[in-house]
């Protein structure tokens, strides 16, 4: 398995056969080659600034009809672009037609014949020169920016060149050999000891036979000024000679290049190329192709991707069809798809451009992929051994034997129809994927719902419907877990038991159904159903119900007392009859209530005393949560606005758990203490007071002395406010000498007629 990252170099590949001048309209860039995939200008591109590449700035452009070996080259250019980012958009791949008059940032044209790749081969090479079975790639300057070109001398040429651009870059050749950037800095190096001082060295040309092993040749740009161009040259000369003789090995000799041509440039002049021969035997001369593979072998090297398939293959479906339960793996047992186990197997026909969006797809979701990825499926006549094939396009071979098994079907494809099929044991134990339509427009809606949509059944927004949702669905309505599915069983039970009534005389029918939930809908279709198979005269009735729907058993209700009631009652019980006229009153009672409940409560108490004949009335409805809290909030603070207060002292009791009994819980001795929160904050924002001029202290007092005492000074440091403050419900002895009155507590010192 090739892993590619970023590439730092581009090529050109062309035959060695004469290069027009510089001078051209449009001449081969010497220059800007490292750009290609270059996350700012290059194929792909960082558009948020993270340092990943999550766009595709390029677009591959095809002929209206293109070759097979044109959608070769078009899948696995695509599948290495998916492979160079986190995110795209489909297509990457387009006809002619359908890129005229849309601005693509790199343009990447393939084929012989393409109009715009004709256009682009005539203005870097003569045509005439390239030889059979010879590719070109290419990168043009042009006033709309760079162009790249894919083309060959025939097919087969063409296929060698994407498949060099797709799987090798930036390697000379293969995966782990020498890289671009190599060859350019031993350039370089070689020509500073011969005295150049020229720095810049861009690989402009490669020459690749379909037919062999490594590079026919590699051309190298090198720019020159006048003074350096005679020493440069003759040192190159003498390089060559020494590759003839077989000495200076070690240096522009590479094993997988057959030829280094080094193209002096000089300012002004005309450029000179010298020619540096591999010293040794030529391995490519000697050495058998790389592809393509023997029939039915799993395919190696430049011509072929995918693995044998597996003994015993797993089955999958589209709902997980892009996972590593899919067509993807996982080398490592870290649950991150790191291999693509598939191959896209292509029919003939120019209407399969789609298998590239598919291609790019697979490239997108694994982290691991091998190129090429696309070969054509008369290349391998037996797919028993390949690894969960794709299939694309109806006049593909192997599509043709599927149909013609009754394993895969097409006969019902209108105009516009497409279809993706997955077929467990298709060949073998392998599992395929037929993705085909009845006509170029079927087979594109087919291939880029396969590419763009799947998993998802159409919207593929996050939460959408996917088709894993619609197997959960499916599985539930013939497992009458939904109302849909228990209402088709029970229609299936009525017309089995109607059956056995067909013969006999019914004067009437009741059907009673139980369902997820009673459906007055439901009730009418079965009465309906019934009826018609039923004699006029029968009587039918059909009801459904809701086979949760709760039952009772027993009835018993409990009405929970409003404690501001049960106050009322025992205030007027006996309270009231004790206030004769004239009497000072003071009450205080908690409540769990509001301040607005509370305060319109203690408002009708004092009228209510008042009425009753007291002459002076002390009352406070306080609150029975967070007593000490609410007190310094609500009394308190209000209190000593306006008294430039300075400083706020707060004494607190310690509380005193009682070991002697037992208990499943203890209060903490800062129990009080806790209440407070944050007092402390809200006293210093209201009365704009530092925080240091509030402090609390935890003291020991007597079990009848207050649990909270406020001490508040001016700047002179004279006490303007002081009070004092105990909470009363949570006291357990007051609790159990009225056990009575669990909410509203009138003791000793808290009611005085």
């Amino acid at each position: 398995m090739r892993r590619f990252g970023a590439l730092s170099l581009l090529l050109l590949i062309s035959a060695s056969g004469s290069w027009q001048s510089p001078a051209t309209a449009e001449v081969a860039s010497p220059t800007g080659f490292d750009t290609l995939f270059d996350l700012k200008t290059g194929f792909v591109r960082d558009t948020n600034g993270d340092g990943l590449a999550d766009s595709i700035a390029a677009r591959v452009i095809v002929a209206d009809t293109p070759s097979v070996e044109d959608i070769q080259v078009a899948a696995n250019l695509a599948g290495r672009l998916g492979f160079e980012t986190v995110a795209m958009s489909l297509p990457v791949v387009l006809r002619a037609s359908e890129a005229a008059g849309r601005k693509v940032d790199l343009p990447i044209f393939v084929g012989r014949t393409n109009p715009d790749a004709a256009r682009l081969t005539r203005a870097v090479v003569d045509p005439a020169a390239l030889e059979k079975g010879q590719g070109i790639l290419a990168i043009v300057s042009s006033s709309s920016g760079p162009q790249v070109l894919v083309s060959g001398a025939d097919d087969a040429g063409t296929l060698a060149a994407g498949n060099v651009l797709a799987a090798y870059l930036p390697r000379v050749w293969g995966a782990s050999g020498a890289r671009l950037d190599t060859v350019t800095a031993d350039v370089t190096k070689f020509l500073r000891s011969r005295g150049a001082r020229s720095s810049m060295a861009s690989i402009t040309t490669l020459v690749i036979d379909s037919d062999r092993r490594g590079l026919k040749s590699l051309r190298v740009v090198v720019p020159t000024t006048a003074v350096d161009f005679a020493r440069v040259k003759a040192a190159l000369e003498s390089l060559a000679a020494d590759h003839r003789a077989g000495k200076s090995a070690a240096t522009l000799n590479y094993a997988n290049v057959a030829e280094t041509i080094v193209d002096l440039r000089p300012v002004g002049g005309e450029p000179v190329a010298v020619s540096v021969k591999r010293s040794g035997l030529n391995t490519r001369a000697l050495t058998p192709p790389d592809d393509p593979a023997p029939p039915a072998a799993a395919p190696a090297g430049p011509g072929g991707s995918g693995a044998a398939a597996s003994t015993d293959a797993p089955s999958f479906d589209l709902a997980n069809f892009f996972s590593i339960d899919g067509v993807l793996s996982d080398s490592y047992p870290d649950l991150i798809a790191d291999r693509v186990d598939s191959t896209i197997f292509l029919g003939p026909s120019p209407d399969n451009l789609g298998a590239a969006s598919i291609a790019a797809r697979l490239g997108l979701e694994s982290t691991g992929i091998s190129l090429p990825i696309a070969r054509k499926a008369d290349d391998v006549p037996d797919l028993s051994r390949e690894t969960n094939p794709i299939l694309v396009g109806r006049d593909n071979l192997h599509v043709e034997t599927l149909v013609k098994i009754g394993k895969a079907r097409l006969d019902d494809l209108g105009p516009g129809d497409g279809v993706v099929q997955v077929v467990p044991r298709a060949f073998g134990t392998a599992t395929a994927t037929v993705v085909a339509g009845a006509d170029t427009a079927g087979a594109d809606a087919a291939a880029s719902y396969l590419a763009r949509r799947v998993p998802y059944l159409w919207a593929n927004n996050r939460g959408a419907f996917t088709l894993e949702h619609l197997v959960t669905q499916a599985a539930n309505v013939f497992g009458a877990k939904t109302p849909g599915g228990q209402a088709a069983m029970a229609v299936s039970a009525a017309d089995e038991v109607v059956k056995t009534l067909t013969e006999k005389t019914i004067e009437r029918v009741d059907a009673r159904v139980f369902l997820e939930e009673k459906t007055p809908a439901f009730d009418q279709l079965l009465a309906a159903r019934l009826k018609a198979r039923l004699a006029s005269t029968t009587a039918v009735t059909a009801s459904s119900e809701a086979i949760t729907a709760p039952s009772t058993v027993f009835e018993e209700k409990q009405a929970f007392p409003w404690e501001v009631q049960e106050f009322r009652d025992k205030f007027k019980a006996d309270v009231l009859p004790k206030v004769v006229a004239g009497s000072v009153v003071t009450l205080e009672a908690r409540l769990s209530e509001s301040p607005e409940v509370r305060a319109d409560l203690a408002k009708e108490v004092r009228q209510a005393l008042i009425a009753a004949g007291a002459a002076r009335t002390d009352v406070h409805i306080r609150s029975a949560y967070k007593q000490g809290f609410l007190w310094m909030s609500e009394e308190v603070l209000p209190s000593l606005k306006g008294k430039n207060v300075a400083s706020i002292a707060v004494k607190v009791a310690e509380y005193a758990p009682d070991f002697s009994k037992k208990f499943r819980f203890y209060q903490v001795p800062t129990r009080w203490l806790h209440e407070l929160y944050p007092i402390d904050e809200l006293m210093a924002r209201e009365l704009s007071l530092p925080l240091s001029a509030y402090s609390m202290e935890l003291v020991t007092v007597p079990a009848s002395g207050p649990i909270y005492e406020v001490d508040a000074k001016d700047r002179a440091g004279k006490s303007v406010f002081h009070a004092t403050f105990s909470p009363k419900h949570v006291e357990r002895e007051y609790l159990e000498k009225f056990p009575g009155w669990s909410r509203v507590d009138f003791t000793t010192g808290w009611l005085t007629v």
